[in-house]
């Protein structure tokens, strides 16, 4: 139960011998990564989430276990973009994997309404008040803006249809 000499006494009839036995302690002597964790690619600004890694822990008499918790990981960094080492520790050994943080980028845009005008006389200024538009990103998210785009193609001089263009970070919806 205790690593350390222990004296173990034979008995037999009326005979008796001792011997002494050194229990040694099981130490980890290395771990590897088993299994990733699920999630290996991040976008900027996400949390870290190891679900799912597991280690292969080989003890020093030759054993291997798997290990699921009881680990630290250190190194995760979602503030920029790039592959990232992460180091995981257990029992004073350490492995590595990596993860991929990707930028969050503008995938497209779309109209969600139209601005409240669309009919004017020539001469007349614009404006495109009520026009919103959705934003979509790569990471899934959305976001609806009512501000922040630019308008062109605007032209009362003359009378007919004209093709309006919105802008927003380098993406156009007409």
């Amino acid at each position: 139960s205790a690593a350390g000499e222990v004296e173990i006494m034979v008995y037999y009839e009326d005979f008796e011998a001792s011997f002494t036995i050194t229990v040694k302690s099981l130490d980890v002597t290395g771990i590897i990564i088993k299994t990733p964790p699920t999630k290996t690619e991040y976008f900027v600004g996400e949390s870290a989430n190891y679900a799912g890694l597991a280690l292969t822990a080989t003890y020093s008499n030759g054993v291997t276990a798997t290990i699921t918790d009881g680990y630290t990981v250190t190194g995760f960094d979602s503030a920029a973009p790039g592959t990232k080492t992460l180091t995981v520790e257990y029992e004073g050994k350490t492995a590595t994997f990596t993860v991929n943080v990707k930028a969050v980028e503008l995938e497209k845009i779309e109209i969600v309404t139209p601005a409240a005008k669309t009919e004017y006389f020539t001469g007349e200024e614009a404006d495109f008040s009520g026009l919103t538009i959705k934003a979509t990103y790569n990471n899934g998210t959305t976001e609806t803006l009512a501000t922040g785009f630019n308008v062109t193609g605007f032209d009362s001089a003359t009378a007919g249809q004209k093709t309006i263009t919105v802008e927003y970070k380098g993406k156009t919806v007409t």
